[in-house]
Parts: structure tokens; sequence; C-alpha cells
């Protein structure tokens, strides 16, 4: 099954149960269904430099960000935009998610702002929350649709209520752009992976993420360790709240 032929594939997402594929790419937007049968193509709504594109986890909606525009697109599964959103923060989005409940939508901006949106009413809940001083190129609820984590273009990831007050203190998690983010199935995992080429493991819970950022902290002027990590590094490895890989 060959998608595109002439233009790089920039993002993409699948829902099986609706039998759904979704793709955005330098010569548009498209949606398909499982066999790549195109369905609808927007050929204006080019790929962002951060590309999001995600389905509604109920399968009623698809939403996906385009270029430089500062909205963000919904449409429904037959590829009919039923809504823009976006334009109460004067920025570009770059990072989307749906809620697992299919109950919200958030959205990160160049910024650094999140906003948060009714689903259902397309309307947005609250104000704009200052979420990064750098842009947010990623986000994702846990799975309990209680809270959500962001991710930022200056190496910071933080974990926030879905009022918008934090929960964690900030956290530099990479030597670089943290540009995914995912929680296990059980929302005491959250995963982050940067430019730096590592995915690292975080505990959620606050009291694990204060001690992480109080020996950081303490490190800033510490000297490497012998074997060339610094002690904030090894100390978090032994509160088991970060472990590395490379990918």
């Amino acid at each position: 099954m060959e998608i595109t032929r002439a233009n790089t594939l920039r993002g993409h997402a699948v829902h099986t149960s609706a039998g759904r594929i979704a793709t955005t790419s330098y010569d548009g937007f498209r949606l398909m269904d499982l066999s790549a049968k195109v369905i609808a193509h927007q050929p204006e709504e080019v790929a962002s430099l951060y590309p999001a594109v995600v389905f509604r986890p109920d399968g009623r909606h698809v939403a996906s960000n385009q270029g430089a525009a500062p909205r963000v697109s919904i449409r429904d599964m037959q590829g009919k935009r039923v809504a823009e959103i976006g334009a109460e923060v004067e920025s570009v989005p770059m990072a989307l998610d749906y809620s697992p409940d299919s109950k919200l939508i958030g959205i990160g901006f160049a910024n650094g702002s999140v906003m948060l949106y009714d689903a259902a009413t397309f309307r947005p809940i609250g104000v704009p929350v200052l979420a990064q001083k750098s842009p947010v190129i990623s986000l994702c609820f846990n799975p309990q649709s209680t809270a959500f984590a962001t991710g930022a273009e200056s190496t910071i990831i933080r974990l926030w209520d879905i009022a918008g007050s934090p929960l964690t203190p900030p956290i530099r998690a990479h030597a670089g752009g943290v540009h995914a983010l995912q929680f296990t199935p059980d929302g005491r995992i959250l995963m982050s992976g940067g430019r730096d080429e590592f995915v690292r493991f975080w505990a959620t819970g606050a009291e694990a993420w204060m001690a992480l950022a109080r020996e950081r902290l303490r490190s800033r002027t510490a000297q490497p360790t012998a074997a060339g990590e610094s002690p904030a590094s090894a100390s978090a490895e032994r509160l088991g709240t970060a472990s590395t890989t490379r990918p």
C-alpha cells in the first residue's frame, strides 16, 4: 500500500474502528480508508513545520494543524470541515491531542501557551495557559483524562491538571526539543522523546518530580562523574524517576 508518491509524509494518524487514515504532507491533507483510497484531499492545507494530526478517540472527528495558519481544522469522517479552532490565541498551533474520553482537545502554540476546547461544541474552556517559555511542540493527555503533559522546544516537560494548574515543577528533560510524549496505559509513567535521540521514562507522581527537580537544581554546578554522567541523572536513575535508552 502506497500513500503518497511525490511528497514527504509529515504526519499521520490511524483510527482502525472508524476505518480511516489521515495524513499531512507538503501537498496537503488527506483522509483515506484503510485500503488507502482517498476520501478527501485538501491540497491547500500543507503540513506544518511541526505537523499534528489526531483522531477523536470515539471516531467522530479528526483534527490537524496547517502550515503557518493560526488555526486547527476539525473534520468529520468524510473529510468535511465542521469547525476551526485556535483563533483565541494569536499564535501558530504546533501540538494537538484529544483526551481519551473524547471530551477535550488540547492545543499547544508557538508562543508557549496551551488552550483546551470542548470537543463537542468546539468552544474554548477557560483562558490560555502559559505553559512554557518557548513553543509547545508536544502535548499528551493522561489515560484518565484528568491531566496533560507538555513538551517544549526549550527541552522542558511539565504536567498540568485540566484546569491549567501545574502539577509538577518544570524539568529539563532532553538536550534539545521534546518532540514526543506518551503515557503508559495506567498513567503512572510518562515517556518523552527528544531531539537528542533519547527516550526517557518519568514517574508521574508529584513527589518523584519534586525530588528530581531538587537533585537537578543542586547539581547545576557539580562536576560530572567519572563515567561522564551528571549527579542529577545518576540520582534520577536511583530514584526510578527517569531512565534513558536510544531508540
